[in-house]
């Protein structure tokens, strides 16, 4: 076998330059982007190194191997595929035939020999050699379709399709996805943002080793990329509580619905989600001293925990004044009756028909529903020439429950507020609790109320 220098790059699918190193009609090398040599072998595709002539010496010492185990296999195969057939020799002459020849006999056992020939795997369980950054892409959003996030992952895959759509995955690399994550850093993402929407492009690429779209290799080259640290990107401000004023002057202008589902939340500290899909079929107990409320569905139902929201009787009266009439599966704050209350505000005796709203809120239509009335509000507010103090800051449910943390944390304590919040750990409750000031000066208070004579006495020696 004479060796021949290995030439020809395979990018993309292309195959135009791949040539043959031996003219044996044995498997062609080709080479990579990066430059890794690699061969396509009965459906596989195996690796070779980056050295011309070890990639040589290691195709050709499998291909030894492969040939060995093949005479190997052979001389062990009969026509009966599950069983050997032993053939002794015809002690009577054989007549030969002109028309071929036969062997010389022999007065020993052996084994009638046959061309060994693997079966051919089924069309289906081909699999390609290699997959375009698109295809990835398709397979990882329908195996994610109903993923929470799933409008974020969309998000990050659309500016991956756009920048890599074409390119080989076993290609894609470090470089390629700083070049998506500058390209998040353009479209203003804070730095939070801009991690999770990474993140989202190397889970897509794990996804395709757990389903062999890839080689590993692919996924551990982009593990080696570090998430933004604090100051590489914009932030965002905290998020803060409402505070109970502008609350008090949004009342008002709600509608009954909206407003019920907002003192709610601001008593209970729920997260809009357990407030949207509250139906009766859910609560466990409805005792006069208190309700027992256990979604089906929750944020951290993935990690196998549990949800427990308990209500008291203040918050009991408004359950039980939606509840009225309602089905057990029926929602108890729906956009349907709050569209009935907004034509009875608008003094219509006979309603229009009523449009195709959904039975359930959502984040979106609620914050938004919150939104514009606060918006309507100070519109007129500003007409009657009113002060911009009396005007309403703009805010949003998520911080009901900060606002909830805070108040349970002042007034029991930072686990009491854990447990209305839903929370394994307090560390997740020092979040949503921002009373660390008040708490700072109600020590200041009590220190100088308690001992104030003592400390001046320390003062003064001091001086």
């Amino acid at each position: 076998m004479t060796k021949k220098p290995l030439t020809g790059k395979k990018s993309g699918k292309s195959k135009n330059n791949a040539k043959n190193f031996s003219g044996l009609g044995l498997p062609s090398i080709y080479q990579t982007q990066r430059g890794d040599f690699y061969c396509t072998y009965r459906t596989r595709k195996i690796y070779l190194g980056r050295d011309p002539e070890t990639a040589r010496s290691r195709l050709i010492q499998m291909l030894t191997e492969e040939d060995r185990q093949l005479k190997k296999t052979a001389a062990e195969c009969t026509l009966t595929p599950f069983r050997k057939q032993i053939v002794k020799k015809n002690p009577d002459p054989v007549p030969i035939s002109h028309d071929s020849q036969t062997e010389p006999q022999s007065s020993e056992l052996r084994l009638s020999t046959v061309e060994f020939r693997p079966p051919e795997p089924p069309v289906s369980a081909v699999r390609k050699d290699s997959y375009t950054v698109t295809e990835l892409i398709v397979k990882y959003l329908d195996s994610v379709r109903h993923h929470s996030h799933f409008y974020s992952i969309r998000t990050a895959m659309k500016t991956l399709k756009d920048r890599y759509g074409t390119t080989d995955a076993e290609d894609f690399g470090p470089i390629a996805l700083k070049d998506c994550r500058e390209q998040f850093r353009a479209a203003d993402y804070d730095r939070n943002y801009i991690n999770v929407l990474t993140r989202y492009i190397v889970d897509a690429f794990k996804f395709g080793v757990a389903n062999e779209l890839v080689s590993e290799g692919v996924a551990v080259r982009l593990s080696f990329v570090k998430p933004l640290k604090l100051g590489e990107g914009r932030e965002n401000a905290p998020r803060e509580e409402v505070p109970d004023s502008e609350i008090i002057k949004t009342l008002p202008h709600l509608l009954p619905t909206i407003r019920d589902m907002v003192i709610l939340q601001r008593i209970s500290g729920m997260r809009p989600s357990e407030l949207f899909r509250m139906t009766l079929e859910q609560f466990v107990k409805r005792d006069p001293d208190g309700w027992v409320y256990c979604p089906f569905k929750h944020k951290t139902q993935i990690h196998n925990k549990s949800r427990v929201i308990a209500f008291g009787k203040y918050e009991i009266a408004i359950l039980e004044r939606h509840a009225r009439g309602k089905q057990p599966d029926e929602p108890l704050f729906s956009p349907r009756d709050a569209w009935l209350e907004r034509a009875e505000r608008l003094g219509r005796k006979t309603p229009q028909p009523q449009p195709n709203y959904n039975n359930y809120y959502t984040k979106d239509s609620y914050s938004t529903n919150i939104a514009r009335t606060i918006k309507r509000a100070n519109e007129r507010m500003r007409k009657e020439g009113r002060p911009e103090s009396d005007l309403i800051q703009h805010w949003s449910p998520y911080q009901l429950r900060h606002a909830t943390a805070t108040f349970f944390s002042l007034l029991m304590s930072r686990d009491d507020a854990a447990t209305a919040l839903g929370h394994a750990s307090t560390n997740t409750t020092q979040i949503y609790d921002h009373s660390e000031v008040e708490k700072a000066l109600r020590f200041v208070r009590e220190r100088d109320k308690t001992c104030g004579g003592a400390i001046a006495g320390l003062i003064n020696q001091f001086e």
